[in-house]
């Protein structure tokens, strides 16, 4: 595709990733990875300077909680394998985006397909969360999930436990690890 004039190609650009970022927010990976394809052929953009545009404009990308009910990888795995699988991101946005080095997703990534070779299965878009929230450091990716969970979506510890297919004594010590830390950072 030709662009007579910068504008129209900026309007075309801006127009796009409003589109993708919708997709991004239903959860509509086929038409996500075609909608980034036709951007990029028509703007010479590359999938990252795609995606970097769209948190730019938009700041969020909504992960499904029913991600983090396999049983055979860690809740940071899961998260990497699908952002990188069913969002196409590189290993730098993920790091960016869960604020831990390049070199510790990219290892995860590797343990996680060794673990778990097949895709990612979302069975619910129901209850999603901002994959800002696994920016916070201080917790661990479960304890953010949990946290969310319990905290902003009012969960049960039985819930969560439900959603998560995790033992609801599990989701009890989290629940108490999370409230220890938080004790913990109100004294300092």
């Amino acid at each position: 595709m030709s662009f007579g004039k910068k504008e129209n190609k900026e309007k075309y650009v801006k127009l796009s990733l409003s589109s993708i970022a919708r997709l991004l927010k239903k959860n509509n990976v086929e038409d996500l990875k075609i909608a980034i394809k036709i951007l990029k052929e028509s703007t010479n953009l590359s999938a990252d300077e795609i995606l970097n545009l769209i948190l730019e404009e938009h700041g969020e990308i909504l992960i499904p909680i029913s991600i983090f009910s396999n049983r055979k990888l860690s809740s940071l795995q899961i998260l990497v394998k699908y952002l990188k699988e069913n969002l196409n991101l590189s290993f730098k946005n993920i790091s960016d985006l869960t604020n831990r080095d390049q070199r510790t997703i990219w290892t995860t990534y590797n343990v996680a397909i060794k673990k778990f070779n097949e895709n990612i299965i979302i069975k619910d878009f129901e209850l999603k969360i901002n994959v800002s929230k696994f920016s916070n450091r201080q917790l661990s990716t479960l304890e953010v999930l949990v946290s969310c969970l319990k905290f902003d979506f009012k969960l049960k510890n039985i819930e969560i436990s439900r959603l998560l297919s995790r033992d609801s004594r599990t989701i009890w010590t989290v629940v108490n690890n999370i409230e220890r830390k938080k004790i913990g950072n109100k004294k300092e």
